[in-house]
């Protein structure tokens, strides 16, 4: 799929939006949908205090206890603004968690689990995608973002490169043969996905109507698939380039398959393919990944 060259992307760029833009953008009933979010995170989101099988309920209280002060400092911290990109932001990552698995928007072998209170503040993840493929388990950690701080949050995967250590997951929950099953993931990539407001309002409507005739077939998912790679090839390249094969190779199988993924949708005359290149939040990630050349 070709994507459209660095003279585009900084025309783009400089077209940003601003508050009052994307607030317009924005013209369904977000309440209604933030409720509809706030209600499906709390029942998907894995519970920390479900994991006395592998933490002790000492560690489990004082992990609980700083999810609480960080909701406290958060509220504190809150103005009109926030609380309006914040239900955004939730909305979004619900209908990602919901449709990357039930439409498939990251290939039919995905399983999306809804990451807990504590990876989400604590380890910057909302969702983890977990891969079944032919001979192992792969999984990827995303942060679904529709604020402006993509470039810290890509410089923290650049860090944690350097550092030969990736992203934790202290809380994972899936289901193995009927039974589920708890663990804590070491070592998995986080990528960043996001989406300008005017998506996310196509994307709002839909998900609100129950259109996921549509939501599968939506474009979008070509776009998440974009990010995820552009981000795991310069993860892999930038490993390699300071000699942390290791982690180069975790980028590595990871990128292979979200190709594969990508050729396989490539060939569904159902899917534009090609309206990803529009989107600022798209080019705002590709902008942020400057920082690996």
């Amino acid at each position: 799929m070709s994507i459209v060259d660095a003279k585009d992307r900084d025309n783009l760029l400089l077209n940003t939006m601003n508050p009052m833009e994307k607030k317009s953008s924005i013209n369904l009933d977000l309440e209604a949908a933030y409720r509809k979010a706030l209600n499906e995170k709390k029942e998907l989101s894995v519970n920390p205090a479900q994991f006395t099988d592998i933490y002790s309920e000492e560690v489990i209280k004082n992990d609980l206890r700083r999810v609480a002060e960080m909701e406290v400092k958060f509220q504190k911290e809150k103005n009109p603004e926030q609380d309006y990109a914040k239900k955004i932001a939730g909305v979004f990552e619900a209908i990602i968690n919901a449709h990357a698995e039930q439409s498939e928007w990251l290939g039919p072998n995905a399983m999306t689990i809804q990451a807990s209170r504590y990876d989400d503040i604590f380890n910057g993840t909302d969702i983890v995608a977990k891969f079944d493929t032919d001979d192992k388990v792969l999984e990827i950690a995303i942060d679904v973002t529709t604020s402006e701080d993509v470039a810290k949050k890509i410089k923290q995967v650049k860090d944690a490169i350097d550092s030969n250590q990736l992203t934790d997951i202290k809380y994972f929950s899936s289901e193995e043969e009927g039974e589920e099953m708890h663990a804590g993931l070491k070592n998995i990539p986080r990528v960043v996905i996001g989406a300008e407001y005017k998506t996310i309002n196509e994307l709002m409507e839909l998900w609100l109507n129950g259109q996921n005739k549509e939501l599968g077939q939506h474009p979008y998912q070509i776009q998440i698939l974009e990010e995820v790679a552009m981000q795991l090839k310069a993860f892999r390249d930038y490993a390699q380039k300071v000699n942390k094969d290791n982690l180069a190779k975790i980028f590595d199988e990871r990128l292979g398959l979200i190709q594969k993924i990508l050729e396989e949708k490539s060939r569904d005359k159902n899917i534009k393919s090609e309206r990803f290149t529009e989107d600022k939040a798209f080019w705002g990630i590709s902008e942020a990944l400057q920082i690996f050349k």
